[in-house]
């Protein structure tokens, strides 16, 4: 049901005519015009516009006559700036929409010619054009576009008469695409308006300062290198890890409950706290810190999160021992960066050999421990641990 404003829209309109409409009608307070509500909403949501809002705003469009196109202008206005005042965030909305604006200026130019042709055909017309009769599949991989789109294409070209998709004798799987006799008669047509686009797209792009195709064939070699999601990843990592603050063990309560509670927690997830555990987690001044070892804590958001140690059991040797961090702090790079703090530290002791005792069933440990360097030197039952059956080392 259109809503109480669209009435006055029209209302006005009929009486005053748009410019009335916009100078004098107030957007609920009879104190701020129109024009600059929309100017001046607020970023991130919708302008108000007397009160309308989302489709009620079409309602009000399609209601109002003269006023509902100064109407859209200006919000189609507030909308581009607000798409450019989000910068690269939005970057493949504004592409799409210069591309939308470019592929419907395209269709008007054809149109204008009568040419029954349309702008998302030129590609693959070229491509049958200039290099013969293509399959769907080949010719997806030479434009670079998904077998849908390719095949969506076809249909629409096939329908106009201009392409036809034959079955290939070879293999009746595969369709073999090739111009008709009306696709061919419209090249002479198409040739010289191609010839006049692009000279205006060149006077477009003299505008930029730039380049233009060669900034697009630098976006495109980044995202074949790596693309969008994986490199998002990848910020996402590196963020979570700048997130974690490594800090040394502490006389502070705080410290010693979160050495034992991590490890319990962890030990009681996969295993069981043996004897040989509580020995350390009950007094780990006494088994690690005197005997000149090291306790590392990974602290994030005010919470300590993880904890590892090394414990000296020889002159030069320490073995990596109680690694564990809190299962809600789990695929962060907590654990990583645990362990290369270690082994700095380890190496600020001056240790030739760091070893530790893991389970061959804890796969992203294990993986873990081989990806910075740690061998395997030992597979079976270890005497010290009931659930260690893999000894690995790094030499320093």
């Amino acid at each position: 049901m259109p809503c109480r404003q669209a009435s006055c829209f029209r209302d006005l309109d009929r009486r005053n005519g748009p410019e009335a409409a916009t100078s004098h009608w107030k957007d609920g307070t009879w104190g701020i015009p129109l024009r600059r509500t929309l100017r001046r909403a607020p970023l991130g949501q919708t302008p108000v516009v007397i009160g309308c809002r989302g489709s009620r705003i079409q309602d009000a469009w399609r209601g109002s006559g003269q006023f509902s196109k100064l109407l859209q202008n200006q919000y189609r206005t507030w909308l581009m700036d607000f798409i450019k005042h989000l910068g690269l965030l939005a970057l493949g909305s504004r592409l799409r929409r210069l591309s939308d604006r470019i592929m419907a200026s395209g269709a008007d130019i054809y149109r204008g010619d009568e040419l029954d042709f349309e702008p998302r055909w030129f590609p693959l017309y070229r491509l049958v054009d200039e290099r013969g009769p293509q399959t769907v599949g080949g010719a997806a991989q030479a434009l670079g576009m998904t077998h849908a789109a390719v095949s969506q294409t076809v249909r629409a070209m096939a329908g106009r008469g201009i392409l036809s998709a034959e079955k290939d004798a070879r293999d009746e799987r595969r369709r073999v695409l090739s111009l008709t006799a009306r696709g061919r008669e419209l090249l002479p047509k198409l040739q010289p308006l191609w010839d006049d686009i692009q000279a205006a797209v060149r006077d477009i792009a003299s505008h930029c300062g730039a380049d233009v195709l060669a900034v697009l064939d630098g976006m495109e070699h980044a995202l074949q290198e790596s693309d969008l999601a994986q490199r998002t990843a990848d910020h996402g990592r590196r963020r979570q890890r700048d997130s974690v603050a490594i800090e040394p063990f502490s006389p502070d309560p705080e410290f010693r409950d979160a050495f034992r509670d991590l490890n319990v927690e962890w030990l009681e997830k996969y295993f069981r706290v043996e004897p040989v555990d509580h020995e350390v987690l009950d007094d780990p001044d006494r088994i690690i810190i005197e005997p000149g070892g090291e306790i590392l804590f990974a602290r994030v958001d005010a919470h300590l999160v993880g904890t590892c140690a090394l414990q000296r059991t020889e002159p030069g040797v320490y073995e990596l021992t109680k690694m564990a961090v809190t299962e809600a702090y789990q695929g962060r790079q907590i654990g990583k960066a645990l362990m290369r703090a270690a082994l700095d530290r380890a190496r600020g002791l001056h240790a030739k050999r760091v070893f530790l005792v893991t389970n061959s069933g804890l796969t992203p440990a294990v993986t873990l421990y081989r990806r910075v360097g740690f061998k395997v030197v030992r597979a079976g039952p270890h005497p010290k641990y009931e659930r260690g059956d893999l000894t690995m080392e790094m030499l320093m």
